[in-house]
């Protein structure tokens, strides 16, 4: 709400008769200037969180998965050679015709 001091012809109005209007456009100086919005600044801070939280999980997961791969690759590795030394190894089945 703003008080109305000065009429439209740039006189003032007297005390007594000056009203109180509610303002009905954002502009009060000359110039103008933008700031964030508490909603636009909490989105922007959420997001980022999100962000940081998925980057870190995906890096934690990739860091597992290598080392599960080297891992099961070794095991798979030594599983071959054992089953080849004991003669277990699987053996293709015959056609059958």
């Amino acid at each position: 709400m703003i008080k109305r001091r000065i009429d439209r012809f740039g006189n003032q109005v007297e005390a007594g008769s000056a009203l109180w209007r509610k303002l009905m456009t954002f502009s009060l100086v000359a110039g103008s200037w933008e700031a964030p919005t508490r909603a636009s600044l909490f989105n922007v801070s959420l997001q980022g969180a999100i962000d940081a939280s998925v980057d870190g999980t995906i890096r934690q997961l990739r860091g597992a998965c290598e080392e599960t791969s080297r891992t099961c690759s070794q095991r798979e590795k030594d599983d071959t050679e054992n089953s080849l030394r004991s003669g277990t190894a699987k053996r293709p089945r015959p056609a059958i015709q």
